[in-house]
């Protein structure tokens, strides 16, 4: 999880030329028998798709054949064991493009989730650019969350080496750009030791660059973030508005 936002995080600040308005919202929801559903939700602002729109008709390869229902069939056994795709819907409002995908499961404990799965092209990433999977274990009403231990240099989220100019040239192509994994409980929570609930819902990431964009220093609290350990993390983490992240090693959720 740390992986993935610190190459989502980089991604922004160096490769700010991309246009802004990029949302990944990842639920999970989650029965009282442990079954349930994996949504993911992909959202390209209008700028954006055009862009890729434009690629495509030059010549390009065809930026959303990733998101078409035999490549997000495909990637069901990603997600784990028994995990089946139920559908996909592709939806353009406003100039801007909203892909949903949706899989079920009959048992959380068989699910192997990495946040933002869905931009996965399929192929398998280098022994180094592996993201750990966040593991379930579901037994008598009660949810652990297993996080993997990140490597070392996951702690460090931003691009130490950009200039506080280059800063100011990206915030504007990164306005827009949200990113987050959550679980749902259908019937409520009786307890949990999560750091970040609201009501029925356990929130695992969540990054929003608008908020981090408004907040003096803000970004770039994020971009110098260096630190060693998960207890050194989550205290500078939560300074900082705009991201959310859960560290401990175990999350316990007691369900209603």
């Amino acid at each position: 999880m740390l992986k993935l936002a610190r190459t989502l995080i980089g991604s922004m600040l160096v490769l700010f030329s991309l246009s802004s308005c990029f949302e990944i919202e990842s639920t999970i929801s989650v029965k009282k028998d442990g079954s349930g559903t994996v949504s993911e939700q992909v959202v390209l602002g209008a700028q954006m798709l055009a862009m890729m729109k434009m690629g495509a008709q030059e010549g390009a390869e065809d930026p959303l054949a990733s998101f078409n229902e035999e490549a997000l069939k495909a990637k069901a056994a990603e997600y784990g064991k028994g995990v089946e795709f139920v559908s996909v819907k592709n939806e353009e409002k406003e100039g801007r493009m909203f892909i949903t995908a949706l899989y079920k499961f009959d048992d959380i404990s068989t699910l192997e989730y990495k946040p933002g799965a869905i931009m996965g092209d399929g192929s398998e990433p280098e022994e180094e650019d592996k993201e750990p999977t966040i593991g379930f274990d579901f037994k008598d009403g009660t949810l652990t969350v297993m996080v993997p231990e990140p490597d070392a240099d996951d702690f460090a989220l931003g691009d130490a080496e950009m200039s506080e100019e280059e800063m100011m040239m990206a915030a504007p192509m990164m306005a827009g750009m949200k990113i987050s994994a959550k679980l749902v409980f259908e019937g409520g929570i009786e307890s949990t030791n999560a750091t970040y609930q609201d009501e029925n819902t356990v929130i695992l990431m969540s990054m929003d660059m608008d908020e981090l964009l408004k907040n003096e220093g803000g970004l770039k609290a994020v971009k110098t973030l260096q630190v060693e350990n998960r207890a050194d993390f989550g205290k500078a983490v939560a300074k900082i508005k705009g991201i959310e992240m859960e560290h401990q090693e175990k999350v316990t959720v007691k369900l209603k």
